[in-house]
């Protein structure tokens, strides 16, 4: 039916259009949806009280936002894609003596992206995670085996806190770069 006009198939049905007064009250605010949905009206011999079964279907509706914020107010809208050519590297020293773990913090100057890539050490897998201290909800995480590198990278806004992390690396890298735009 879907290849037909709206005319043809309405009239396959033996359909009728719902009264306005009767859409209004079934659909409320969203009456304007009312047009997309199909009401199958069958008759129902076994039961004497309302011998009809009414069977409504709504997949043609567009689903409505759950939400009433603007693409605009997204973390990701204030920040702009990374501009290649302006980066920064950071040093990610081990953290203790005898530990398999590099790190560092690093507060961003800009609005921009974080990432980090690393090699694993000899025989081992490595993790790289890079993450927004100041919002530890934004974060990526790889891992990396068998001779694969593994790199992770996320969004961060001017000022805020960058943390990477490294375990079982032999060569590591930390990189900020500038959104497009910025400086």
């Amino acid at each position: 039916m879907d290849n037909e006009t709206d005319g043809e198939a309405w009239e396959k049905l033996g359909a009728i259009r719902m009264p306005e007064n009767m859409a209004t009250e079934i659909f409320g605010e969203n009456v304007k949806y009312a047009d997309n949905t199909t009401c199958v009206i069958t008759e129902n011999p076994d039961n004497a009280e309302f011998p009809f079964n009414v069977q409504f279907d709504s997949s043609k509706i567009p689903a409505m936002p759950q939400t009433k914020r603007k693409l605009t107010d997204s973390y990701l809208a204030g920040i702009g894609m990374p501009a290649t050519k302006k980066y920064i590297t950071i040093n990610l020293p081990v953290l203790s003596d005898g530990s398999t773990w590099n790190g560092a913090f690093y507060d961003a100057p800009a609005n921009g992206w974080a990432f980090i890539s690393a090699e694993p050490a000899a025989g081992k897998n490595c993790l790289v995670s890079v993450s927004n201290f100041s919002n530890p909800v934004i974060r990526s995480t790889a891992l990396g085996s068998g001779g694969s590198s593994a790199s992770a990278g996320i969004p961060i806004k001017k000022g805020e806190c960058i943390h990477f992390v490294t375990r079982d690396t032999s060569a590591r890298f930390g990189y900020f770069f500038y959104a497009e735009g910025e400086i």
